[in-house]
């Protein structure tokens, strides 16, 4: 929703690395449409349909109900606070599968590190601008990204451990098939 429609005063500048994160998640919605098999792809087109059926409709709503600029504001504020959360509270899932496997072979390191960097950049940035609705989300997106890591040096040695032994219990089908001929 550009933001003239939450505050008619709001700047209409356009951020390039808005443009660029929107296209660079653009081109991997494609080439993941492209790739997966049908029952994937139509997934992943109802919900991007569902996504806009909704936003539009909320817009469509608050422009309609909600006169008031500051009340529209807030509003939209608390979602993207509520979806910022939400966004940071997603891995707390596979976290306890790493506790209850004592393996991170389901948590990927780099999505925890990337997650890390930007919850210190907009909680640094929250800090500085005095903004506490940038730091609470982020603020807390960062608390659990540090657990999630802290978890990730905790059970990485026993992850190679669990994967070696994995490793060495595999058969290989082939003797099998050899050792039943033979008999």
């Amino acid at each position: 929703m550009p933001p003239h429609f939450v505050h008619p005063a709001a700047p209409r500048r356009r951020s390039p690395s808005t443009g660029g994160a929107s296209s660079s998640e653009l081109c991997y919605l494609i080439v993941y449409i492209l790739y997966s098999p049908a029952k994937q792809k139509l997934n992943v087109i109802l919900s991007i349909v569902a996504e806009v059926v909704v936003v539009v409709a909320f817009g469509a709503l608050l422009i309609s109900f909600v006169h008031d600029e500051h009340t529209r504001s807030t509003i939209v504020g608390i979602l993207c606070i509520v979806f910022c959360i939400i966004m940071y509270v997603a891995p707390l899932a596979a976290m306890k599968l790493v506790i209850t496997t004592k393996s991170v072979e389901f948590m990927p390191l780099y999505l925890s590190v990337a997650s890390f960097l930007n919850g210190a950049c907009w909680t640094v940035y929250s800090l500085l601008k005095f903004d506490i609705n940038i730091l609470v989300p982020n603020g807390i997106g960062l608390l659990l990204t540090v657990v999630q890591l802290v978890l990730y040096a905790m059970y990485y040695r026993s992850t190679q451990k669990i994967l070696r032994e994995r490793k060495k219990g595999d058969i290989d089908m082939s003797d099998v098939k050899k050792e039943d001929n033979q008999s």
